[in-house]
């Protein structure tokens, strides 16, 4: 038998081996960062419990309980800018997408698998669609830019397992309709190539005949237009309505076809000729535009809901009623919205408020007077000839409003909708509840409970610009560092540097927020802060706290006892990111920056002046992947770890990479065969890591990587982890199926001591794992 001290010997001899063998899993938590995009289109199955929706900057979202819970659904798609969706009649795992950005990039798209996987259809690489906003000068209306959805109907063959017969018919931004068959697979025709589609829309009982509203440069040709595909490779079309402003169609069963014409009203087709049906309806009123209509048959009756986008109106904080039914046909209209009366703000099926609502676009709910209408679904309840069960969603800005009483009372279906455009993320040490983002549109978003219920704080300091870049918790002075300019541009791009207790984190107050007044000091105050870092050590003795800022256009700023001053050595150009990493912040003036425009820079000295560490590397400035990022460990801070994608005329060239850079705290590091460089761009022994991202060193001393989804080359997205870096040469690969789903584009990653991970993402939301 052995001794006790022999005993405990062995077991001080065997934990670093246990230690080393340590696997990890994840799970997907759950957040309560709902809603807050733009949803372009509403798409239900009959029974109105399986939903898709296509957003402006966060791909497609599915639920599967009637809107009670969404998901992201993005594998496989090349761009996040969805314009519309569409399930197969005859086979509800059939679902096409149409994507794109201004009708330049995307195409049709689609799912065989009920939207798990995505791939574009071999014949729509000319399907191209506007999933945000229209280009400026182009002749779509200004007031509601982006898509109307409804752009893409099936014409099902007879095979129901397959698509392979199936015709789709797609209202592309500006080359007219594309008729394609073979589930998409070839482009068949085209028509009205000129034409900038508002909607399309048909139905199975006329057959070959689809109906567009289209607009044109030429306004006199805008307008309605009957397609006879019958034969899908000469397809006719013909002007049947003019109209100014042609926005949302639909056809119901009987063959009638209805149209919403912005400021004109809605427009019906009887089968024997075009004409107004206003009766109720407010019409030529400069704050409405009718943009969405749906319906069906009832009791040999039309039962039509249409709706209006509502262009800033007068009615502020009183109701402005987002849609109307008629149940006779058109003959006369009713209201189903009054936003003081039977709109909640209470989140569908939950027990919390819905906060882009409450905390930060008030007048973006239905009945206020931003709502945007962009897509009406309906499913009619089990009462025959009866609209009091319908259930109606309607998408538009800030998410999906449903109700199932048939319009009598509406609450926001967005638990779980990952609209959000993220950046830097951040956990608090001294308090792991504490969590922050870097938002755009609201700036900062700060949980005091881990994201978990809806205590969402959205915290805009008083004069910072529309998107918050990076944000930081400062730990010695329990204070947030957040970094902020203009979403659109860098001239003038309103960079400024704003600071905040962490004690006062829960309260939205402008007033709690300190102005550093960075812009002062700063060329025409145009250059956007594109990264932030703090520390208490200039290299040579503490210090009270500097904060350092990453200025656009500029180079880096220093802020010491009160008063910023330019550091020397870097120079920052038109930069799409910067990232600095400041270990041992309270012992060292060591710092690390890496920029996008400039490349690898050290500073010795706490910021005040700046060497290139890696003269030879240059980086890869574009923002469509999300690289650039860098880690060190506070314990080993002369390790650095970077993940980027090189540029020509690097030693890499346009390769990605994942670095150990050894003695970083010293070193030049001249050619790519320093002995201490190590490429460690693997996974799983000699996998390769395709499309590193987001890397952080973990409070256990672990580095985790998030790679971004190429879907163009068949790159999933993915998540790593490296138990020792300082001596591991591999990854290991966690990624789950659920994890690959909906996390498409990473674009920071913060990890805190209570076992949790937090991915922020540019445009799909926050995504909360637990390990």
């Amino acid at each position: 038998m052995h001794s006790l001290p022999s005993f405990c010997s062995f077991l001080l001899l065997l934990i670093p081996t246990l230690l080393a063998a340590q696997t990890y899993s994840i799970k997907v938590e759950d957040t309560a960062v709902s809603g807050g995009g733009f949803q372009s289109d509403v798409t239900i199955s009959d029974d109105g419990q399986t939903v898709y929706s296509s957003a402006d900057v966060s791909g497609v979202l599915k639920s599967i309980d009637g809107g009670l819970r969404f998901e992201t659904r993005n594998n496989g798609l090349t761009s996040y800018k969805v314009a519309s969706l569409a399930i197969t009649p005859d086979n509800a795992q059939i679902i096409y997408a149409g994507i794109g950005d201004k009708g330049k990039s995307g195409g049709l798209f689609r799912s065989s698998d009920g939207g798990n996987s995505w791939t574009m259809t071999r014949g729509g690489a000319k399907a191209l669609f506007a999933g945000n906003h229209s280009n400026k000068g182009d002749p779509v209306p200004k007031g509601h830019p982006r898509p109307n959805g409804d752009l893409i109907v099936v014409d099902e063959g007879n095979n129901i397992t397959s698509y392979t017969d199936d015709i789709v018919i797609a209202g592309t931004y500006s080359n007219g309709v594309r008729i394609l068959i073979s589930g998409g697979d070839k482009e068949a025709s085209a028509v009205n190539t000129s034409g900038f589609v508002r909607s399309v829309a048909r139905s199975p009982a006329v057959p070959n005949i689809a109906y567009a509203a289209i607009q044109f440069a030429n306004s006199d040709k805008n307008g309605i237009y009957r397609i006879n595909y019958a034969n899908v490779n000469a397809p006719s079309s013909t002007l049947v309505y003019s109209a100014l402003r042609p926005e949302g169609l639909t056809v119901l069963s009987n063959g009638h076809v209805y149209g919403a014409l912005g400021a004109q009203g809605i427009v019906k087709f009887d089968g024997q000729r075009w004409q107004l049906q206003n009766t109720g309806l407010s019409t030529d009123n400069p704050y409405r535009q009718w943009t969405a209509v749906t319906g069906y048959t009832a009791n040999k009756q039309d039962v039509v809901y249409a709706g209006t986008t509502n262009l800033g109106g007068r009615a502020k904080g009183r109701n402005y009623s987002n849609l109307w039914r008629t149940d006779n046909g058109g003959a006369s209209w009713v209201a189903l919205i009054n936003a003081n009366d039977n709109v909640s703000d209470t989140i569908y099926g939950q027990n919390s408020d819905w906060w882009f609502r409450t905390n930060a676009f008030q007048q973006a709910g239905i009945g206020r007077t931003n709502s945007v209408v962009s897509s009406i679904a309906v499913s009619r309840g089990s009462l025959a000839n009866d609209v009091s069960d319908d259930i109606i969603y309607i998408s538009g800005r800030g998410g999906i409003w449903k109700s199932d009483t048939g319009g009598r009372q509406w609450a926001p279906a967005v638990n779980n909708m990952q609209v959000t455009a993220n950046n830097g993320v951040a956990v608090n040490p001294n308090n792991h509840k504490q969590v922050v983002i870097a938002n755009t549109d609201f700036v900062v978003l700060a949980s005091q409970s881990r994201f978990e219920n809806n205590n969402i704080v959205r915290d805009k300091p008083q004069g910072a610009e529309s998107k918050g870049y990076d944000i930081l918790f400062d730990k010695t002075s329990n204070q947030i560092i957040l970094g902020v300019g203009d979403r659109d541009t860098n001239s003038p791009g309103g960079g400024e540097v704003y600071i905040k207790s962490a004690d006062k984190l829960a309260t939205a107050s402008a007033a709690n927020w300190t102005n550093t007044k960075l812009s002062a000091v700063t060329s025409a105050n145009n250059g956007r802060v594109r990264a932030v870092a703090s520390g208490y050590h200039n290299g040579k003795a503490t210090t009270s706290q500097t904060v350092l800022a990453a200025v656009e256009g500029e180079g880096v700023f220093r802020f010491h006892n009160g008063r910023w001053i330019k550091s020397t050595g870097v120079k920052i150009g038109a930069t799409k990111r910067s990232k600095f990493v400041w270990p041992d912040n309270t012992r060292s003036g060591v710092v690390y920056l890496l920029d996008l425009s400039a490349g690898l820079y050290r500073s010795s000295d706490g910021g005040q002046s700046w060497s290139n560490m890696w003269p030879s590397m240059k980086l890869r400035n574009k923002a469509f992947f999300n690289t650039g990022f860098i880690a060190a460990d506070d314990k080993n801070p002369t390790t650095l770890y970077i993940s980027i994608q090189g540029d020509r005329g690097s030693p890499i060239r346009t390769g990605f990479k994942v670095y150990r850079l050894n003695n970083a705290d010293t070193e030049i590091f001249d050619r790519i065969t320093n002995p201490n460089i190590t490429d460690i761009t693997k996974h799983s022994g000699q996998s390769l890591i395709k499309r590193p991202g987001p890397l952080q060193i973990s409070p256990d001393g672990s580095l985790w990587l998030a790679q971004q989804q190429d879907a163009k080359n068949a790159v999933d997205a993915a998540l790593f982890v490296m138990r020792n870096p300082a001596t591991d040469k591999s990854f290991t690969n966690i990624t789950t199926d659920k994890y690959s789903q909906i996390t498409a584009s990473p674009n920071g990653i913060a990890i805190s001591r209570d076992g949790y991970i937090y991915i922020s993402q540019n445009g799909s939301g926050l995504v909360k794992l637990s390990y």
